[in-house]
């Protein structure tokens, strides 16, 4: 088990977004219109640090409906997958009952062909939760260890799971593509690997 430096984090507190974007009721987040207006505060702080992971704290937010969360969320998703944009792992943070129960809905509702989208949200207590409209097992089961272990390599999930390194190293990939892990480079004796890490 390879033991890295705590990684840094890009956090990006919602609340002031709204309020910097000039928004009148920052705490109220309602249908598009506010999400057009953050999205550029937004996307200026999502891609000014170099961080691949992004902390979205929704400290002080007493709604947040699915028109919104679409707008101002599942867009840069969007942007992501079609490669205008580089890629960044994002988690939610700080979701009220009435937050999480809207972007549940939004994550986990079918969507047009194509269009799968997953966001991880990490509770006060430390555990987590994915919200997404399906995922394998495998991976899933991958995910959980990943959670657990807060970083490995194919070898590690290999033997995990009893089996190949090529089938470990395909299970990690599909989860870094759905940005819900992290992944770095590590040399090693053995030469450069990929070492996959928990964004949280």
């Amino acid at each position: 088990m390879l033991k890295g430096m705590v990684k840094k984090q890009n956090k990006i507190e919602i609340y002031q977004v709204a309020q910097k974007a000039g928004w009148n009721t920052p705490n109220t987040l309602i249908w598009r219109e506010p999400a057009q207006k953050m999205r550029p505060e937004f996307v200026k702080r999502l891609y000014k640090e170099n961080e691949t992971v992004c902390e979205l704290d929704f400290s002080g937010i007493e709604t947040a409906d699915g028109s919104f969360i679409d707008e101002f969320l599942v867009t840069e998703l969007k942007n992501m997958d079609a490669g205008k944009v580089s890629k960044k792992a994002i988690y939610l943070s700080n979701l009220n009952d009435v937050v999480l129960y809207n972007i549940e809905l939004v994550f986990t509702k079918k969507r047009p062909a194509g269009e799968k989208f997953y966001m991880m949200f990490r509770k006060a207590d430390g555990t987590w939760e994915l919200f997404s409209e399906g995922i394998e097992a495998s991976l899933k089961e991958t995910l959980e260890y990943i959670m657990l272990k807060k970083e490995l390599t194919s070898n590690d999930v290999s033997k995990k799971f009893k089996i190949s390194v090529p089938a470990a190293s395909v299970r990690l990939k599909n989860l870094f593509d759905m940005r819900i892990v992290n992944r770095k480079d590590e040399t090693t004796s053995t030469g450069k690997e990929f070492v996959y890490e928990s964004i949280f």
